[in-house]
């Protein structure tokens, strides 16, 4: 597996930077739209698209016959890559500030190498727990310093919100790591892969909010709150998160190793944090730049103290989660 370059780590780290201002046309629309509505609507629309490019290269009978193949595990990938991800990020999202939500994101690297330790059985260098300890206590001290990481919600919502965080980044990954495998088998083209997910995960979310939020709540939706300016950035944050950044993604993580990609996305809380600051009046502050400097130190510890780290490839079945 190839290295990355300089100029593809710097379209990396233009994307996720991209990735970063659709976090915060997502905290901008939580204001107004209810977490099931916008995480819908979401997932439909872009997953419209990538049937579009489908339907646009004539692939899609094929593509209803590689999916008899991998029907439970993209079955599995929907609902563990996207859909219970997607709510949890969501409701992290809602209730703290979007910078802080980004750095507990931040530890996906970790939690990958978790994974990396007891389903592939890589070792864990000294070097690594230690930058695996300094990227949680990051994340402790931010929580645990004056900065207003939460709105106004209760003791219990603002818990719940720290445990959604971490458990999306948990469920997730494996989820990706999922797809990474789906993709190395070479079966299906990135537009493909990334239409069965969305797709799939759509049906799940809405499916999910018409069984818990009831089939009325849809009739009972203040769709006055749908003005020009909300549909826009519906609209770009679709684009720039859903089809954009998935498609770009799918190419790196199936490309490059995943440690390498997870790293660059060390950028993401910091474009937050200045994002938050000018469009959504979050503040800047000195506890977080602190706590950003020691996830960044944990990272170089992690990977640059012996930079051996690389997610091998699974081995035939290894990761099908049915069995």
């Amino acid at each position: 597996m190839d290295k990355l370059d300089y100029m593809k780590t710097f379209f990396l780290t233009i994307s996720f930077v991209i990735l970063a201002t659709s976090y915060t046309a997502n905290k901008a629309l939580l204001t107004t739209l209810p977490i099931h509505f916008l995480s819908s609507f979401k997932l439909v629309v872009s997953a419209l698209f990538f049937l579009g490019v489908i339907c646009y290269k004539k692939t899609f009978f094929q593509l209803t016959q590689k999916l008899k193949q991998d029907f439970w595990l993209i079955t599995f990938i929907c609902i563990i890559a996207t859909a219970i991800p997607y709510y949890l990020k969501m409701y992290t999202l809602k209730h703290l500030n979007s910078s802080v939500a980004m750095l507990i994101g931040s530890l996906d690297p970790f939690i990958t190498a978790f994974y990396s330790y007891f389903i592939f059985h890589e070792r864990l260098e000294k070097h690594k727990i230690l930058g695996i300890l300094l990227g949680f206590f990051s994340v402790f001290l931010l929580l645990s310093s004056r900065f207003p990481v939460a709105l106004e919600v209760s003791k219990e919502t603002y818990i719940w919100s720290i445990i959604t965080g971490i458990a999306a980044i948990f469920i997730g990954r494996y989820g990706w790591i999922c797809t990474k495998k789906l993709l190395d088998v070479d079966r299906y083209s990135y537009a493909e892969i990334n239409l069965l997910i969305l797709m799939g995960s759509g049906i799940v979310f809405v499916s999910a909010s018409l069984f818990f939020q009831g089939v009325f709540s849809v009739a009972y939706f203040d769709y006055h709150a749908l003005n020009k300016k909300t549909i826009l950035l519906l609209l770009y944050t679709t684009i720039a998160s859903n089809i954009f950044f998935y498609y770009v993604y799918s190419y790196f993580i199936k490309n490059y190793p995943i440690t390498q990609v997870s790293y660059t996305g060390l950028i993401i809380p910091l474009s937050s944090h200045f994002l938050g600051w000018f469009f959504l009046e979050e503040g800047l502050s000195i506890s977080f730049i602190l706590s950003f400097s020691m996830m960044a130190l944990s990272y170089l510890t992690y990977y640059f103290a012996g930079f051996t780290s690389r997610i091998k490839a699974p081995k035939e079945n290894q990761l099908t989660p049915y069995e």
